[in-house]
């Protein structure tokens, strides 16, 4: 990141995305902290929360880790927006382990959750657990997370309500709208931006938007 910050000077923003936990350090969160160009914004797939499943998936985090770090980069970037990913019905996931991961998902309250529903691949050693959730019991979950997140989303978005924040524009919507994101929203992945302006904007512009 220092390298890039050096020999891109012209770029204004950089964003990481798909940061695994073990790998975010605090001289990470420090130059995040006080690099301007750097998005205060992190992807972190988490997958799950329940110490049995992280286990069986191999992720090499705990769940007392996972709730270490998150407090770590709130604190040590306040203003970071946190995305992550959570895998609903993978096998043997027990109802308990189910709704541990919706009461971790309410008392985080995380920016942006992207939820996916387990999908069995052959030749992985999930696949080969004996447990395997009935689709329709993946449904109910995916179901379950996404409600919950949608309030969290709600709650969490109206803190930028009359404030005035950088966007960036992506592309004209319609006369006198134009469609852009903020830092803390990932292209392609996350929400966007509706700017009602009468000025002749371009893609690429970064405007202050009330």
């Amino acid at each position: 990141l220092k390298g890039i910050l050096a020999h891109t000077k012209r770029i204004h923003w950089i964003r990481l995305l798909y940061a695994f936990p073990k790998h975010i350090t605090d001289d990470l969160l420090t130059l995040m902290a006080k690099e301007e160009r750097i998005c205060k914004y992190l992807d972190v797939p988490l997958q799950h929360i329940s110490e049995r499943i992280l286990l069986s998936m191999n992720r090499k985090f705990t769940q007392t880790q996972t709730k270490t770090l998150i407090e770590r980069i709130r604190t040590r970037v306040p203003q970071c927006s946190l995305r992550t990913a959570f895998i609903v019905g993978y096998p043997g996931e027990t109802d308990k382990e189910f709704k541990e991961l919706c009461q971790f998902v309410q008392d985080f309250a995380f920016d942006h959750v992207g939820v996916f529903q387990y999908s069995k691949e052959e030749g992985t050693k999930a696949a080969q657990i004996k447990n395997q959730i009935p689709g329709r019991i993946k449904r109910e979950r995916y179901n379950t997370l996404m409600k919950i997140q949608q309030s969290i989303s709600k709650k969490n978005l109206e803190r930028f309500v009359g404030q005035k924040i950088e966007v960036v524009i992506d592309e004209k919507e319609e006369k006198e709208v134009f469609i852009g994101r903020s830092q803390y929203d990932a292209p392609e992945a996350d929400g966007v931006v509706y700017v009602k302006t009468r000025q002749l904007l371009q893609p690429g512009d970064f405007i202050q938007v009330k």
